[in-house]
């Protein structure tokens, strides 16, 4: 499944094209949104934005929460939670993850508007929000990663990572997401390597702030075998580097999101590509 991991600077750049990407991943599931979302366990009370039924443990619902548990992911993260370990919501998921020891903030003000439901906030660079369970997407297959991103600076420049550094003059495995300078400005970038080759990138023309959330949605389609990034709505595809298409290969370690100071909120992943009108209809449920 998923492999993500930043190195600043690393690998060949490219042209990128913006490119509407609504047909790749055929029509969004729509179902019971209820029906996705395990009732039990967990911490947080709803807020009033949507009525439901009354339990000091139920999830949070809103709008977006409601858009996100639509399109049936296989984890959903609210990060709002007061517990050491953050609440999958999606019912039957195996897929966990684990708050930072220290160097990171609980409840911090998250990016949805009108909500009372916080967010991860890291203080530290070397704080890191570490998931487990099946987070890695093997070979040619599709995949969508979900965020909202702050930065409080470009002090640093990982996003999150699974990068394996294999002893015994091993190059590096995996599938990276970071920021890269470019000139005075920051942009987002993935890049995917196999034994110190770098095959797939791709890079966002757009640069990031540090005066407001992003929304950031990464995926791998298997129709035009290639990464893209949607940020704040906007598509960018990347590319090959020459040196063959290659398998995505994933390390089979935890997931990890952090290396940069910030805020992270919302975090979504799917096995599947999330259509672009999905993506479009989850920025504007904020």
């Amino acid at each position: 499944m998923l492999a993500v991991a930043l190195a600043l600077g690393c690998g060949a750049g490219a042209c990128t094209l913006f490119v509407d990407t609504s047909g790749l991943g055929g029509p969004a599931t729509e179902g019971d949104a209820s029906s996705l979302v395990d009732e039990g366990g967990g911490t947080d009370a709803g807020d009033g934005d949507a009525p439901f039924e009354a339990s000091t443990d139920a999830p949070r619902r809103d709008l977006y929460f409601d858009e996100v548990v639509s399109d049936g992911p296989v984890a959903y993260f609210r990060l709002s939670d007061a517990t050491p370990e953050a609440k999958n919501e999606i019912a039957g998921s195996a897929i966990g993850a684990i708050y930072p020891a220290s160097g990171a903030t609980r409840a911090a003000p998250g990016a949805l508007a009108g909500s009372a439901d916080g967010a991860l906030r890291f203080d530290a660079l070397d704080a890191r929000l570490a998931l487990s369970g099946p987070v890695d997407f093997l070979g040619d297959v599709p995949f969508t990663v979900e965020a909202w991103v702050k930065l409080d600076d470009f002090s640093g420049t990982d996003i999150a990572e699974d990068m394996l550094f294999p002893g015994g003059g091993g190059g590096r495995t995996g599938w990276t997401l970071f920021l890269r300078p470019e000139g005075a400005q920051f942009q987002l970038r993935t890049e995917m390597w196999t034994d110190g080759v770098i095959f797939l990138y791709t890079q966002h023309l757009n640069p990031v702030s540090t005066s407001s959330f992003h929304h950031v949605v990464v995926f791998h389609s298997d129709v035009d075998h290639l990464d893209h990034l949607v940020v704040d709505g906007i598509t960018s595809a990347g590319g090959f580097t020459g040196n063959g298409v290659g398998e995505r290969v994933a390390n089979g370690t935890t997931l990890s999101w952090g290396g940069f100071r910030g805020t992270l909120d919302e975090l979504a992943i799917y096995d599947k590509v999330l259509p672009q009108e999905r993506v479009l209809k989850h920025l504007s449920s904020r």
